[in-house]
């Protein structure tokens, strides 16, 4: 029996395999080609297993489709590479998968990457009224799951109050959200392509934001007009 190990970085995948035959004694024949710094190898006939093989799972961490902390891309990587490092382990437990989601990047270190993307979106809307606008909206999309039609009538109702054309703005500033890969549409208004982006915004905005549908309740009237 011959065993090997396949490892694939998004998701990671341990998986056994085995030979369904004893293998062939007189091995694949291949060809040797050296371009430059880099050796390829193709087989031209046999395998280096003998028989067909089969692989059997044993372990698997991640998916591509499932809840959010499962879904993890190179940032989810390095991370949990370096959780497992910190505690002087060389394995990766199941359990660490959703702890280095929790803790990791909805932490702390986590932020690093967010204020990597505020920046990125205060340089690219180049207005400081645009950035307060796409904060407002990227929080609502967090809070509430999605930046609705109705959310969006509060938002500029609201900053027509504060400068001209405020329906102009904030359609500019969605084109840039969806543009640069923040936000994307939804039948019922824009929400967050990625869960891990919507997940930060969440964790730092969720215990000290106003939905903006909660203005109808606290001072504006339909009849308000700007």
């Amino acid at each position: 029996m011959r065993t090997c190990l396949l490892l694939l970085t998004t998701p990671f995948i341990l998986a056994a395999c085995e030979a369904d035959a004893d293998p062939s004694t007189e091995g694949p024949a291949t060809v040797t080609e050296t371009i430059g710094d880099t050796t390829v190898v193709r087989t031209l006939s046999g395998s280096v297993w003998g028989a067909e093989a089969t692989l059997v799972p044993e372990v698997s961490i991640g998916e591509l489709d499932g809840p959010e902390e499962y879904l993890f891309g190179w940032v989810f990587s390095i991370a949990v590479r370096d959780y497992v490092r910190m505690h002087g382990r060389n394995r990766i437990a199941l359990g660490d998968v959703a702890e280095v989601y929790r803790t990791e990047l909805l932490g702390p270190s986590g932020q690093i990457d967010l204020a990597h993307y505020e920046a990125r979106l205060r340089d690219g809307l180049g207005d400081a009224h645009r950035y307060r606008l796409a904060m407002e909206i990227l929080a609502e999309a967090a809070v509430q799951g999605t930046f609705t039609t109705e959310a969006r009538r509060q938002l500029e109702k609201r900053h027509s109050r504060l400068v001209e054309d405020a329906p102009r703005l904030v359609t500019e500033t969605l084109d840039v959200l969806v543009h640069d890969d923040y936000l994307e549409p939804h039948p019922d208004g824009h929400r967050f392509m990625m869960n891990l982006l919507r997940d930060w915004w969440r964790a730092r905005f969720r215990h000290h934001y106003r939905p903006l549908a909660e203005n109808r309740a606290i001072g504006f009237r339909e009849s308000d007009t700007p």
